[in-house]
């Protein structure tokens, strides 16, 4: 068979569809008024819309009302700017909200006018998630859930930047448990850090969502006391934490019970470097185990 001009068109559209759709990517085109153009079989299977009824349609006939807005805004942008654009959108595909990595760009008539809007997205929920993973441990205690050394410290100085910025007072707690080595020593290190789990948790709840609370190492914590209104708050804060740390726990039949010991430095009273704040703090730690443990010192 004789091949024609027209049989080697054919091939090349034949071959481009091929590509497109077996794209792992999703693939669409949209007019100027942001309805479907075109799709590939990999946007029409991941949202299982059959490829017909796409057509003709914009966002708003298939996704949730802030989900298509969303997504009309990123085309507009690109209608605005005549530019290729990437962002990060979220779609739900069946009852799972995916992550998507979209390539937006503009499509031209030959005489140079826009007639419509392309996207290339790709599928990037387990890499997000992935990442999520890596940023939780290298910012977290894996014992207890709370920020480690690490993140307190990074924590730390945005929150006196931030104290800076406002004219805010912000307010360091350094804590020791009472009586952890006796624990350790006499019912294990599995009891023990069951123990610390626990005190992590009080140390949660007798602070607010807006501190920090960190586990430095061993029976060593942190709260960072973001914006107290006063040094009346500060101190409310460290006796909740006391009475709240030497109720019995329960553990393994155990009954299992500790103490704190609170040092407190303030910004800016005290200082406004984050070294001479966990030093102060440090020192006001220490007056409070020489004055027979389970109270609290500000520094002096």
């Amino acid at each position: 068979m004789k091949k024609t001009p027209d049989t080697d068109l054919q091939n090349q559209l034949n071959l481009y569809k091929a590509i497109i759709d077996y794209s792992n990517a999703i693939i669409g085109v949209k007019d100027l008024d942001g309805k479907y153009l075109f799709i590939n079989k990999e946007l029409s299977q991941v949202f299982n819309i059959d490829l017909h009824n796409f057509l003709n349609q914009t966002d708003y006939d298939f996704f949730e009302h802030h989900i298509a807005k969303a997504l009309r805004e990123a085309d507009q942008s690109v209608i605005d700017s005549r530019d290729v654009i990437t962002v990060e959108e979220k779609l739900y595909v069946g009852d799972n909200l995916r992550n998507y990595l979209s390539l937006k760009f503009p499509i031209f008539h030959d005489d140079g006018t826009l007639f419509a809007t392309g996207i290339i997205a790709t599928d990037i929920t387990e890499r997000k998630e992935y990442e999520a993973k890596i940023n939780n441990l290298a910012h977290t205690d894996q014992l207890t859930q709370l920020s480690n050394r690490r993140h307190y410290y990074q924590r730390f100085d945005d929150a006196i930047n931030l104290a800076e910025r406002e004219n805010k007072k912000l307010a360091l707690l350094m804590i020791d448990l009472d009586k952890f080595k006796f624990i350790n020593d006499n019912h294990g290190h599995q009891v023990g850090d069951i123990v610390l789990q626990q005190a992590a948790s009080i140390f949660k709840k007798t602070s607010r969502k807006t501190d920090v609370v960190a586990r430095l190492g061993g029976d060593e914590f942190a709260i960072i006391l973001v914006h107290p209104a006063n040094k009346e708050e500060i101190t409310l804060v460290a006796q909740r934490i006391i009475n709240a740390i030497k109720k019995p726990m329960k553990i393994d039949g155990n009954t299992i019970q500790i103490g704190a010991s609170i040092g407190i430095a303030v910004f800016p009273d005290d200082d406004k470097s984050r070294d001479e704040l966990i030093k102060k703090s440090d020192s006001a730690l220490y007056e409070a185990k020489e004055d027979g443990r389970s109270t609290f010192k500000s520094y002096s």
